[in-house]
């Protein structure tokens, strides 16, 4: 065992690969628990629960490299019906499925469950804060008109 450092001792068997001796009574080092990355962009669009994935890209050799793999993500101008306004916004391709399957924009953002619209202090969160306080004010005005509130309507007919 000369010319080796002490720090290091020679572990036998599989492949006698070099490691660091453990501290007696420590715990084994297990590595950071994986957990889903919410990426600072999620908070600027319409993400649909879609985060970025990580795993290993495997060759012939069986060899194994890190890699990840991001959602798919396009720019798109949305019209709200009930805020009458345009919001441009990045949106995940499983959003626009969600949005289609809501029958658009307003139902999605209104009807789906608020853990699938993204982090608590993203924009889609805002807008449906919006639009709730805007659609119960037309429902109090329209109810002290004695008229029926306006209803969305499914547009994807």
């Amino acid at each position: 065992m000369s010319g080796m450092s002490s720090r290091f001792a020679l572990v036998r068997g599989a492949g006698k690969r070099w490691r660091a001796p453990q501290i007696k009574g420590a715990p084994p080092h297990k590595g950071p628990r994986p957990r889903p990355i919410t990426q600072e962009k999620a908070k600027n669009g319409l993400f649909a629960n879609v985060h970025i994935g990580f795993g290993d890209k495997v060759s012939h050799s069986e060899r194994k490299t890190r890699r990840s793999w991001k959602p798919n993500v396009h720019k798109h101008n949305f019209y709200s019906l009930v805020m009458k306004k345009t919001y441009r916004l990045d949106a995940s391709t499983t959003a626009l499925r969600w949005m289609d399957k809501y029958g658009g924009f307003d139902n999605y953002i209104l009807k789906v469950a608020p853990h699938k619209l993204g982090p608590a202090d993203c924009i889609a969160h805002r807008i449906r804060a919006e639009m709730n306080e805007k659609l119960k004010s037309e429902a109090a005005l329209a109810k002290s008109e004695g008229t029926t509130p306006a209803k969305l309507v499914d547009t994807t007919a």
